[in-house]
């Protein structure tokens, strides 16, 4: 069997960035959170800014994780967006792991 890791992200996040560029920010989060990442630059067509690693732990209902943050200057008059994310890593949570539904 190939070994996976998985979990859940949520993001609170800023409208004016579209949902292409949202979902690949908080991909950047995940990937930061697997590699044990504390900072990283990302920019796209119409933003740039930097995610950091909080170093603290949130909760949202039951999903427990590291806090990720991040701050982006966004393209033409729109100005800077804010965006806060949670990871949560489920790996090793038989019960409720991929497959458990079958």
């Amino acid at each position: 069997m190939e070994d996976f890791r998985w979990g859940y992200s949520f993001l609170k996040t800023d409208t004016r960035i579209s949902e292409r560029d949202r979902l690949r920010i908080v991909g950047v989060a995940v990937d930061m959170y697997l590699r044990g990442s504390e900072k990283r630059t990302i920019s796209g067509d119409n933003y740039e800014g930097i995610i950091k690693a909080k170093g603290e732990h949130g909760v949202l209902g039951t999903f427990t994780g590291p806090i990720f943050t991040g701050e982006f200057n966004i393209g033409g008059e729109k100005g800077k967006a804010r965006l806060k994310f949670l990871v949560s890593e489920q790996t090793g949570t038989e019960e409720y792991g991929p497959g458990s539904m079958n």
